[in-house]
């Protein structure tokens, strides 16, 4: 009995060592983007600012925008599949091309035929033989022709569906906009505050458009060059240490409330992910767990002895 409740124990700690094990959480999009082609994106993003250019038919609206970080790891992933699919690409590219020019090549050849089959019906002088050559001639031209035509298009859509496989993984890959972070753009400006990192670090713009007519939706991946200095770094040391510091000095007089300040700590709030949608559906998955194994526990030995 005693090495079943152990077990039982065991089970239980394993599934809370598990719950509580830290998972890097990317939240891919899959918005549709623009299919109006309403947005255009700044080319760069100068200073940390740039401008968003709407189009002209577009009058009564209003742009909202975000900013959202990507990690060094994932954006190596984006650069490495934009990599590979632009090499793939360009590839086919020159396959569809090299096709295209015999396409045009057998158009010629089938435009002409096609004339001189055309010809060689009204002419009364040709024998049936010499217009029977004609005919076979105009359809062996058509044929190559489309058949020349079909391996055109077929490539031409290998190339298009490539293009929507790499941009799909890119996708996969760029993190979500967060729906409560959306800042109202000024004169279809938008900015990142450069002075807050030191660096290169990678952003995914977001773009939102509200219109009458509905709601619009653009993204596009910068290198933002952070302006962060050694002088504000010491100043925020400065703060943490004067911080420390006044708390080390009221420590005594404040132990009774330690507890309720740690409870209301709001610090850990730099350190969250980003997607918090997801970690609450995680967490309440996680307690769900725990709670439905704990009563489990006690049901069992509850009932243990009833046969």
């Amino acid at each position: 009995m005693i090495m079943k409740k152990n077990k039982i124990a065991l089970i239980l700690l394993i599934m809370l060592l598990i719950a509580l094990t830290p998972l890097k959480i990317i939240q891919a999009h899959n918005v549709e983007l623009d299919p109006e082609s309403l947005i255009s994106l700044p080319m760069m993003i100068l200073g940390g600012s740039g401008t968003v250019t709407i189009k002209n038919t577009v009058t009564d609206y209003t742009l909202y925008f975000q900013a959202v970080k990507i990690d060094n790891s994932t954006y190596s992933q984006i650069n490495q599949v934009e990599a590979e699919g632009k090499n793939k690409l360009e590839k086919l590219k020159e396959e569809y091309k090299a096709i295209e020019a015999e396409v045009k090549t057998l158009k010629e050849t089938y435009n002409t035929a096609n004339d001189a089959y055309a010809e060689g019906l009204k002419n009364t002088s040709l024998t049936e033989t010499e217009k029977e050559k004609l005919k076979t001639d105009y359809e062996t031209a058509k044929n190559n022709y489309q058949d020349k035509v079909k391996e055109y298009n077929d490539k031409v859509d290998e190339y298009n569906n490539m293009a929507t496989e790499t941009n799909n993984k890119i996708n996969e890959l760029t993190p979500m906009y967060i729906e409560n972070d959306w800042v109202k753009a000024t004169d279809d400006n938008i900015s990142i505050d450069t002075k807050e990192f030191t660096g290169k670090q990678p952003y995914t713009i977001w773009i939102k458009l509200v219109t009458k007519e509905g709601t619009y939706y653009d993204e596009g991946i910068y290198t933002v060059t952070g302006t962060k200095t050694e002088e504000d770094t010491k100043k925020e040391e400065d703060v943490v240490d004067d911080s420390k510091n006044n708390e080390n000095s009221n420590k005594e007089e404040k132990n009774n409330l330690i507890e309720f300040q740690n409870t209301n700590d709001n610090t850990t709030a730099q350190g969250k992910l980003p997607f918090t949608g997801e970690n609450k559906i995680y967490l309440i998955s996680i307690v769900s767990i725990i709670i439905i194994a704990i009563i489990s526990y006690n049901k069992y030995f509850k009932y243990k002895d009833i046969k």
